[in-house]
């Protein structure tokens, strides 16, 4: 995940379920200040 994703809202090319992994997105941008993903830099959710 970077930001390029997380800003479109959707999972990255290697999702198996990308309609979840938007779904996941939508969730962590209602509930979250900081994403820290598993590669990559810290994500402000503004």
């Amino acid at each position: 995940m970077n930001v390029e994703f997380y800003e479109a809202g959707e999972g990255y090319h290697n999702s198996v379920d990308f309609e979840q992994a938007a779904e996941t997105l939508r969730r962590i941008k209602k509930s979250a200040a900081l994403v820290i993903p598993g590669h990559g830099n810290v994500i402000l959710n503004r």
